[in-house]
């Protein structure tokens, strides 16, 4: 394998990688202290439309970045060699690697907003009410949705890893 196709393939997982975070993270967060007046709207559409592009140009520019970069210049031989691995092999371990990475961080996170919700919290006084100390920026539904869909999102990548893999790998990608 050579040395730029393996920065190509470090690229595309990264960018779909950071893709699945950033929209389960600044997505929710900005609807949740929105306002809902129009200039909230256009802020979280041009930051959308700014993460989607940031997508798009690591996905699928990855060459432009590598040559701006000059990621494969500088190293003695220009071949990595893996063994007997070949590409589609180690774009799995990729997928298998984001998704493990999700599963494992937003488990936990899971079970605790699920704890959360199921037991009773005391109603806040008025004047806890009024300071919004104990008003999360989030509700602890929202926070409960939100990494289950991240949950969710991992066990697709680890479910779905062949299929993903031959998409990353396809020349057309």
């Amino acid at each position: 394998m050579l040395l730029r196709d393996l920065f190509r393939l470090i690229l595309k997982l990264f960018g779909v990688y950071a893709l699945i975070i950033s929209l389960f993270t600044f997505l929710p967060k900005a609807f949740s202290i929105s306002d809902f007046e129009i200039s909230s709207f256009i802020w979280i559409f041009v930051v959308s439309v700014i993460m989607i592009g940031f997508f798009l140009v690591i996905v699928f520019r990855s060459d432009a970045i590598i040559d701006l970069l000059e990621l494969d210049q500088g190293f003695e031989e220009k071949e990595v060699h893996f063994g007997k691995i070949d590409t589609l092999t180690l774009i799995k371990l990729g997928v298998i690697l984001a998704g493990g990475v999700l599963v494992v961080s937003k488990f936990p996170e899971f079970i605790y907003q699920t704890f959360n919700l199921m037991k009773n919290q005391s109603e806040p006084s008025a004047w806890e009410r009024f300071i919004g100390r104990n008003k999360p920026a989030i509700e602890p539904s929202a926070n409960l949705a939100i990494s289950g869909l991240q949950l969710i999102c991992g066990a697709l990548l680890l479910i779905f890893r062949n299929k993903i893999s031959e998409v990353l790998n396809s020349a057309r990608f």
